[in-house]
């Protein structure tokens, strides 16, 4: 998307929905669905991990409502999910680490779920990582190991 096209979509997301727009960076790489719950004694369920293999586009490896909630559609079909998320030892407890802090640091309570994405390039969950505090507010920010 040029310059120019970025203006237009954020001028129609501000026109359509009346509110601000968020711009992000796209991060290709494995994506972890992290849910969290508790107040005192957080606790993880096992990590989630969506499959976008089925697709050489980068444009269709995301997580889109069609995935979710339309049986037929093309995401929901060839998406697969990964539950639990195959990932080392170390791998899970700096998912729980960072999903933990986010928790923590936003004010969550009883339940919350987070999306994690990691850069193919990046060598651990925690460089260069991009976590997204899904519900029910959305956060976005760049972690370093």
């Amino acid at each position: 998307m040029n310059t120019d096209d970025l203006i237009q979509r954020i001028a129609f997301v501000q026109d359509t929905f009346k509110q601000p727009a968020i711009v992000e960076d796209f991060i290709d790489g494995r994506e972890f669905h992290v849910t969290l719950w508790g107040n005192s004694n957080i606790e993880m369920l096992p990590p989630a991990e969506m499959d976008f293999a089925a697709f050489n586009n980068l444009r269709d490896r995301l997580c889109t409502f069609d995935s979710k909630f339309k049986p037929g559609s093309l995401h929901y079909e060839k998406i697969d999910m990964r539950i639990p998320a195959i990932l080392t030892d170390q791998e899970t407890r700096r998912l729980k680490q960072t999903a933990m802090q986010a928790y923590q640091v936003t004010g969550c309570r009883d339940y919350d779920s987070f999306l994690k994405n990691r850069n193919r390039n990046d060598s651990s969950l925690g460089d260069r990582s991009n976590l997204t505090l899904a519900f029910p507010i959305r956060i976005e920010t760049f972690l370093s190991g």
